[in-house]
């Protein structure tokens, strides 16, 4: 991973805490997909597999970078919109889009 940060301050980054438990989470997984850390968050989702994520909001508007380090994909979604929970669509749309990818074997790094 090619990043600006030192791998120190990277390590203390990417420390993950369960949003389920609480408590310190080496990986997500089916048990515990939830896990948050300095500023980002790392899930573990059936239909998108482990990936880490950043979402960032303000008077209506809203982008989320995906980042799935085993595919080297980053998808980066920005949205005009503040909907209702109920309404929120901005995570069918992340598992629509790498779906494509995968069945048209357009995934950066994997056949």
């Amino acid at each position: 991973m090619n990043v600006w940060l030192p791998p120190a301050q990277l390590a203390q980054m990417e420390q993950l805490v369960s949003m389920n438990t609480g408590l310190p989470l080496a990986t997500t997984s089916s048990a515990d997909p939830r896990g948050f850390g300095l500023g980002l968050a790392q899930q573990f989702n059936p239909e998108l597999g482990r990936f880490w994520f950043y979402e960032w909001e303000t008077l209506g508007y809203r982008v989320a970078h995906l980042w799935w380090p085993d595919e080297d994909l980053l998808l980066v979604l920005a949205a005009n919109s503040e909907p209702a929970p109920e309404q929120d669509k901005l995570g069918a749309l992340a598992v629509a889009i790498h779906a494509i990818l995968n069945s048209t074997g357009r995934m950066p790094c994997c056949p």
